[in-house]
């Protein structure tokens, strides 16, 4: 700890040069950059899909002017022993 700790000045200084890599195991766990190389990574830019009837439409739409269809399969038959253990599953949790 005591050398981490001696290293740690050394660190940023180095970084105001130029970037430092932080490894762990052989890969990179961080970097450490000053305050003039750093640039925030934009948010992501969320889309409103609004109410599952609509997000259904668009996907409809797209599918269309694609000509993708989705091949309409049977349901499945569960046997009486998955249920009873599905339902066993979700009172516990």
């Amino acid at each position: 700890m005591a050398k981490a700790r001696r290293e740690f000045a050394g660190l940023l200084r180095a970084a105001e040069k130029s970037p430092q890599a932080i490894y762990r195991r052989g890969k990179v766990a961080a970097m450490v950059v000053s305050p003039d190389a750093y640039t925030p990574k934009p948010p992501p830019v969320a889309r409103d899909w609004g109410s599952m009837r609509e997000m259904l439409a668009e996907f409809r739409k797209v599918a269309r002017e694609e000509n993708y269809t989705l091949p309409v399969t049977d349901r499945m038959k569960w046997s009486p022993e998955f249920i009873k253990l599905q339902r066993g599953r979700s009172r516990r949790h």
